[in-house]
């Protein structure tokens, strides 16, 4: 209990923000992905 999550969509993505530290990316294409990562600054892990 109190962890804290949000949930963001933009076109063709959805976000969801964990605890303020963690951000889980779903995509439908690459090219939403790659827009994401340039928009959102950061070492971006793939898993």
């Amino acid at each position: 209990m109190g962890r804290e999550m949000r949930w963001f969509s933009g076109e063709d993505v959805l976000v969801r923000e964990f605890d303020g530290f963690c951000l889980n990316v779903r995509a439908r294409t690459e090219e939403a992905l790659e827009r994401l990562r340039d928009a959102v600054p950061g070492d971006w892990l793939v898993g």
